[in-house]
This record gives C-alpha cells, sequence and structure tokens, in this order.
C-alpha cells in the first residue's frame, strides 16, 4: 500500500495549484481603508470588533 502511495505521488501530473507568487506589503492606512470598505464600520465599532475577533486589548488596538 505504501509502495502504490509512493507510486502515485511520485508520477509527474499537470495539477495546477492556487499559488500566490506575488508578496505586497500593506500600510497600516491601506489596512485601515480596507477594512472601513470591506466591513462598513466607523472607526469606534472597528475597534470594538477588532478587540472581539482578536481577544487584542482594545487600547494596543487604538495605538496601532
Amino acid at each position: 500500500m505504501v509502495k502504490n502511495f509512493i507510486e502515485y505521488i511520485s508520477k509527474a501530473n499537470n495539477d495546477v495549484c492556487l499559488e500566490i507568487s506575488e508578496k505586497r506589503q500593506v500600510t497600516d492606512e491601506d489596512a485601515r481603508n480596507i477594512i472601513k470598505k470591506l466591513c462598513k464600520v466607523n472607526q469606534r465599532e472597528g475597534y470594538r470588533q477588532i478587540e472581539r475577533l482578536t481577544d487584542i486589548n482594545r487600547g494596543i488596538i487604538q495605538k496601532l
């Protein structure tokens, strides 16, 4: 059984995988704009949601 598996995974194929080849640094301002646009929340509500979702203190989030 192991031999069959090794043989199977060793065969060449034409599989196309979802690979991200481009890495992009997102600025803090870009991140804020993305959150505002996608979440449709004001800044205060956004802080509270991020606090709930990440379990990070709101004071720390506001400093970022």
